[in-house]
């Protein structure tokens, strides 16, 4: 299993449950970055401090309209280049 988390305290989560879990830690690859069309960078905005929400838009619809306020820029990576060098195929 792959996953691909640009979020620092969702990966940091991540990671600790991955750790947590011996029997699937060598079947489990993290990744600190996001996925896109193309490799770079862009800020990241957190939803609310309970919310593990965040999202790279700044408002975001749930219930209703959500406002989140800039926390981090983050590691976008192209999607293709990213799988192909994990030995994922588009086929």
């Amino acid at each position: 299993m792959f996953s691909f988390e640009p979020d620092p305290t969702n990966f940091a989560l991540l990671t600790q449950n991955v750790l947590a879990n011996a029997p699937v830690q060598s079947r489990i690859r993290l990744f600190r970055c996001g996925l896109s069309d193309a490799d770079g960078s862009t800020l990241l905005h957190r939803k609310a401090i309970n919310d593990s929400g965040s999202s790279i838009h700044r408002a975001t619809e749930r219930d209703g309209p959500v406002s989140g306020v800039p926390d981090t820029t983050i590691a976008l990576r192209d999607a293709r280049d990213a799988l192909r060098e994990i030995g994922v195929s588009e086929h």
